[in-house]
């Protein structure tokens, strides 16, 4: 559950831009009617179900955000950027352990975050998916 926790602090942000994108796809889906009738709803459909990933995706990050405190934000934050508990205790002004600790509440606070999200059926593994539509490079993709 870890690497959903960062997968959606990472991706949150590239999917604003998407889900305008997506809007502007509906919008032009709407008005097309040279399609045949299967192939439209085929083309809404998928676009409706992207739509759905990101917006699980924004409440997934404002749950999580929403329960963490100013130090563990900033701290989950530095570590999405790929900081080092050093730079980040240096940047913070806190000793590596602090930044640590922090780290590992804030990581299991957002856990329990993201599974009480799952229990009432938001699907948080859509994570997986936004990388590919937000165009993550590999090298930018979470190694949990």
């Amino acid at each position: 559950m870890k690497e959903y926790v960062y997968a959606v602090l990472r991706v949150r942000p590239r999917l604003e831009k998407l889900e305008s994108k997506l809007d502007g796809m509906l919008d032009k889906l709407s008005v097309c009617r040279d399609s045949d009738t299967f192939g439209l709803m085929t083309a809404v459909l998928g676009v409706i179900e992207l739509k759905r990933m990101v917006v699980d995706i924004a409440k997934a990050y404002d749950a999580m955000r929403n329960a963490l405190s100013a130090s563990e934000t900033r701290v989950l934050e530095a570590k999405t950027e790929g900081k080092s508990d050093e730079r980040t205790a240096a940047e913070l002004g806190v000793c590596r352990a602090t930044v640590r600790k922090l780290r590992t509440a804030a990581e299991r606070r957002c856990e329990n975050v993201l599974l009480n999200l799952q229990k009432f059926g938001l699907d948080v593994t859509a994570c997986k998916d936004a990388f590919i539509m937000a165009g993550l490079k590999k090298r930018d993709r979470l190694a949990a």
